[in-house]
Parts: structure tokens; sequence; C-alpha cells
């Protein structure tokens, strides 16, 4: 299964074909193999009508382990809350923070109100050149966060 925010059920492998075919997609049995396990495992424990008041508590089940929550997820809750930030600056999901919207962010209420908007302004200039890069990503927000957090 992929770890990311958006995991993917499919089954194919992409490759690219020969001069002017494309990308050819083949089936992965690997991937097949692998999501058809975790994926019945899922359906059969929540089909388990003695597991149905405790799955909050349950560990593990078949392929199934319970890593969430744990002590170790403080990393995660500030990366999940770094992200939810991020997604309601930019206007649309999936794109580049411009810097108006990184500038926006002096408005909420989870921000210090000793932050102003010209130094948002002149970090924002600053990580972008030290990135090299002309677009706020969501890997430079991070970074740009850490920033003003020293």
């Amino acid at each position: 299964m992929e770890v990311n925010d958006h995991p993917s059920l499919n089954i194919n492998l992409c490759t690219e074909g020969a001069k002017g075919q494309g990308l050819i997609k083949e089936l992965s049995e690997v991937d097949k193999f692998i999501k058809v396990k975790v994926i019945g495992d899922a359906i059969k424990l929540m089909k388990k009508k003695s597991y149905k008041d405790k799955r909050s508590e349950i560990e593990g089940y078949k392929c199934w382990k319970r890593i969430l929550p744990s002590e170790d997820c403080d990393d995660l809750d500030a990366f999940v809350n770094g992200k939810k930030i991020f997604d309601k600056l930019v206007s649309k999901k999936g794109t580049n923070m411009s810097m108006t919207a990184f500038c926006r962010l002096h408005k909420l209420k989870c921000v210090s109100d000793n932050i102003q908007k010209v130094s948002l302004e002149i970090q924002y200039k600053r990580i972008l050149q030290r990135a090299n890069i002309g677009f706020l990503d969501l890997e430079t927000f991070f970074a740009l966060l850490e920033d003003l957090a020293n």
C-alpha cells in the first residue's frame, strides 16, 4: 500500500514503451497481491460482529497492525496540522502557494500576533531564493514555518 496522504488502489505498473507507443500499463502482481490482502482483511475485520464495539481497541488483525495513535505521533500531528494550514491558504488543493496566499498566514488564529505581514513577505522571498525555486510547495512551506519558529 502506498504510504502517502492519497493512497491508490491501482494495481497497474506503467512503463514507457518504444518510441511512439507512450505509456504501457501492465498488471503488477506484487501490487495486486498486497492490495487484495489488505482490502480483504479490512473487509473481514469490519464484518466481525465480535469486534464491532471494540474496533478502537484492536492492536492488530491478520495483516493489519495498529500504528496510531502512538507515543511517537507528535511529528505526524504537526505535519497534519501544517498541511491543513497550507491547504487553507492555497486557493485550490494540489497547487503551490503564492506570496499573497502565504502572507494571509498572519491572519490565522494559530499564528503569533508578533508576526507582521512585511516579515512574512521577506521570509517568503528569502526561502525561495535559498531553495532556488519560483513557488512555494508543501515541503518548502514546512521549511518556511521552521524558519519562522526560530
